[in-house]
């Protein structure tokens, strides 16, 4: 990619002659140039623009960390939930390197479950067995008391003797048993992000999620309760600034995109 003044460069050249002629060397930094008169045209290039990956924040604070040495300029640092953009120059803002930010498996779940659901016994015991693989607070108590409960109906029927006709009242009561001991609050304890790094349990969250039986669908109503997965996401950028910030105090770090 070349810059606005060897572009302008290399226009003029063009304009000179028609019958310059590029000569080959291994050097990315310049390009030369034959002359028709037998002189050699030489035309500096800019380096390529810096717009590097890293996949944890350890190398994304190393990389903070060779600015001013290696790099040169004055770096900025830029969080939100998706990702994490260190501008190594904020002169410019060309160069970066970004740390994407992905989400654990079970959080994932945990949004899926946001607007809630209705869910069969079986298919509640997978999301606390399996999606929620020991991460709910007295996990195994809980499903013992999932495999208890027993969704009831009985029917009755009132009969009306008339003269013409005779009319039938259906009328049907549900119940449910088993239901002691089984908290209407799950607490789910789950990593926000899964880089490297991240996946301790010194970044684990404890996320509420309400646990209801419809006794009507024979069903139980599962989700997370409002506002839990915000103050989770809140958290987990919070721990990664606060760890930039230990490691660099000086760097200017601003929640938002560059």
């Amino acid at each position: 990619m070349f810059n606005k003044d060897t572009l302008q460069l290399l226009n003029e050249t063009a304009i000179k002659s028609t019958t310059l002629k590029e000569l080959a060397i291994n050097d990315p930094r310049r390009r030369l140039f034959s002359r028709p008169d037998g002189g050699i045209e030489t035309i500096d290039l800019s380096p390529a623009l810096r717009s590097h990956t890293v996949e944890s924040l350890e190398d994304f604070i190393a990389a903070i960390k060779r600015c001013g040495k290696e790099w040169s300029g004055q770096p900025v640092v830029w969080h939100d939930e998706e990702k994490l953009v260190l501008v190594i120059d904020d002169a410019d803002r060309r160069d970066v390197v970004t740390l994407k930010l992905e989400k654990t498996p079970q959080f994932q779940t945990l949004l899926e479950l946001a607007e809630g659901e209705l869910l069969p016994q079986p298919a509640l015991r997978k999301v606390l067995r399996i999606d929620l693989h020991d991460c709910v607070t007295d996990g195994m108590n809980i499903l013992n008391q999932i495999s208890k409960v027993k969704f009831r109906s009985t029917e009755s029927v009132d009969s009306n003797m008339q003269r013409a006709a005779e009319s039938m009242d259906l009328d049907v009561s549900r119940d449910v048993l088993g239901l002691e001991g089984l908290p209407e609050i799950v607490q789910v304890n789950v990593c926000v992000y899964a880089n490297p790094g991240e996946l301790s349990q010194a970044h684990e969250l404890a996320i509420g999620c309400a646990l209801d039986p419809d006794i009507g669908e024979k069903k139980f109503y599962f989700a997370t309760l409002p506002g839990e997965l915000d103050v989770a996401v809140q958290k987990a950028q919070a721990s990664l600034r606060e760890r930039i910030v230990s490691a660099i105090p000086d760097v200017a770090i601003f929640n938002g995109k560059p």
